[in-house]
């Protein structure tokens, strides 16, 4: 099957929005149809993938909501596990503080000393620098469906938010590096559906290496792949805890896998609480945490701002970690964590739309 080039366009470095921003592409349904239309009334066939290569996330195609609604998973009673004990990080981060305060301008950290311990979170992105100091030996490579790439700079600053312990939310959890994006931040669908069902094996594999659980995060959207989307649902409906950026588009979501109803859909905002520029929104977003000016660990070393929903997925994956660290055990945790978080604290004068106005919170004050 021939691959489709997207086109790559405006991508702006001082923002991280290399590996998540709009690429036009023209893969549609009709499209879809007129290809195999020899095919679209077998029975035998439900639906047949293309393998586009992209960059970032695709342009505008079909939204989520007008697909017949999954039967959603089963409800069971939260409990924990011990008691909570805080750990402080002062002069902290404004993201990390804001995340563990209900109100902005707080200047600490506060989290629980678990701090992800005994969980791990697989890192779907251009793969992780293994040596950074501020991982203290706790990122480890898992899988590379580009062995010939070796850029690390996205994926690095994603899994520095999520767990380093300079600039991470869950400070101690083991992170796994599943490199899907070649050194250009580009994919295909095939490969991205190849690592989201090697995590699901995968982690059934490690399960003795994560006995608190895993939590899969994946700082980047493509143009809508049914194929992708249940992949990622397979992933929470086995379990574990899926967590989508948004997207860069500055308008409803409609790429994958944050158009899967299962997975945990975030937008960005910004230290005033307002939703960020060109974050995604709409009522398939699940909450906003924060993405503006995020510093983060570099590849190779050393420490690098950056901004985008790639920024702010990883801080929810972080918030999962902790979660599940405390023995937090509930089927739909985004469900839980969207309960947890701070209501009507975002700002979203000039949209129409149903936009969920949640902001991240760790659940510690």
């Amino acid at each position: 099957m021939d691959s489709e080039m997207a086109h790559p366009r405006g991508l702006t470095p001082e923002h991280e929005v290399t590996r998540d921003q709009t690429i036009p592409c023209e893969t549609t349904r009709k499209r879809v149809y007129q290809r195999f239309k020899h095919k679209k009334d077998d029975s035998n066939v439900k639906f047949v993938p293309i393998n586009v290569e992209f960059n970032g996330s695709g342009s505008k195609t079909i939204n989520k909501r007008a697909r017949p609604p999954p039967k959603g998973l089963p409800r069971r009673p939260i409990s924990t596990t011990g008691s909570r004990k805080k750990q402080v990080q002062r002069n902290a981060p404004w993201n990390l503080a804001r995340i563990s305060h209900r109100r902005r301008h707080s200047t600490a950290y506060i989290y629980d000393e678990r701090a992800g311990d005994g969980t791990c979170v697989y890192v779907l992105d251009s793969g992780i620098d293994l040596d950074h100091r501020d991982f203290e030996g706790r990122a480890s490579h898992s899988v590379s469906f580009w062995p010939d790439s070796t850029s690390q700079s996205h994926g690095t600053r994603v899994a520095g938010i999520i767990g380093s312990i300079k600039y991470g939310v869950a400070k101690k959890t083991k992170l796994l590096s599943v490199q899907v994006l070649n050194d250009q931040g580009a994919t295909t669908t095939s490969k991205l559906t190849a690592g989201l069902e090697y995590v699901l094996n995968n982690a059934q594999y490690r399960s003795k290496y994560c006995p608190k659980g895993t939590v899969v995060n994946i700082s980047l959207t493509i143009p809508y792949s049914l194929a992708v989307d249940l992949a990622a649902r397979k992933l929470v409906t086995r379990g574990y805890f899926v967590v989508v950026a948004a997207g860069n588009d500055g308008d409803e979501v409609s790429e994958s896998p944050a158009t899967e109803r299962l997975v945990c859909t975030v937008g960005s905002s910004t230290r005033l609480d307002k939703i960020a520029w060109g974050s995604n929104h709409g009522l398939d977003i699940n909450l906003f945490a924060p993405g503006q000016s995020i510093m983060s660990t570099r590849a190779g070393g050393g420490y690098q701002q950056a901004s985008g929903t790639s920024m702010a997925a990883p801080h929810v994956a972080g918030v999962g970690a902790t979660l599940l660290a405390q023995g937090i055990r509930v089927v739909d945790l985004c469900n839980y964590i969207t309960s947890i978080a701070v209501k009507n604290a975002i700002d979203l004068r000039g949209l129409e739309d149903e936009t969920p106005n949640l902001l991240l919170s760790n659940g510690f004050t």
